[in-house]
């Protein structure tokens, strides 16, 4: 099961990877998951519900998550 504080915290981890690299098509890539992120945050706060969410495994290949 995933909450609201886990999706923040790997919210805010890319916040912090884009801060620290200096390839712009990354620090977009990264801004914009750490975004994405924080709005299914809300989403799930607002529904009220837990989402569970699959977290990547090793080896994923770098899929986009789907929600």
């Amino acid at each position: 099961m995933l909450d609201t504080d886990y999706l923040r915290y790997q919210a805010e981890r890319c916040f912090r990877l884009a801060r620290a690299v200096n390839d712009p098509a990354v620090v977009a890539m990264l801004e914009t998951l750490g975004r994405e992120l924080e709005a299914k945050a809300r989403e799930v706060e607002r529904e009220g519900a837990v989402a569970a969410v699959e977290r990547p495994r090793p080896g994923h290949g770098g899929q986009p998550l789907e929600w």
